[in-house]
């Protein structure tokens, strides 16, 4: 399932122009979707960082902003993990 995911952001950021923004968010979200599915987070931050680049670049302010507190909650997360192991 790892491999699936890098691969649905890797496509989604292949696709990250204005005229493929919709294709773009098609992957991340089917990426984000799947990484929430199996509790991987890591994962869910990637695809929440393309969903944020994608919207960004649609200007579309609202959903970009969704996606980059999204991104910044897990990012925090994932480091208070790091943190706490060491």
């Amino acid at each position: 399932i790892v491999g699936i995911l890098s691969a649905l952001v890797n496509l989604g950021g292949a696709q990250m122009t204005r005229a493929g923004s919709s294709k773009a968010i098609a992957f991340c979200s089917r990426a984000r979707a799947l990484a929430q599915e199996q509790g991987l987070l890591a994962h869910e931050r990637d695809a929440c960082e393309c969903l944020y680049n994608a919207y960004s670049l649609r200007a579309d302010a609202p959903n970009a902003l969704i996606h980059r507190e999204c991104f910044r909650l897990l990012d925090d997360s994932l480091h208070e993990t790091e943190t706490a192991k060491k």
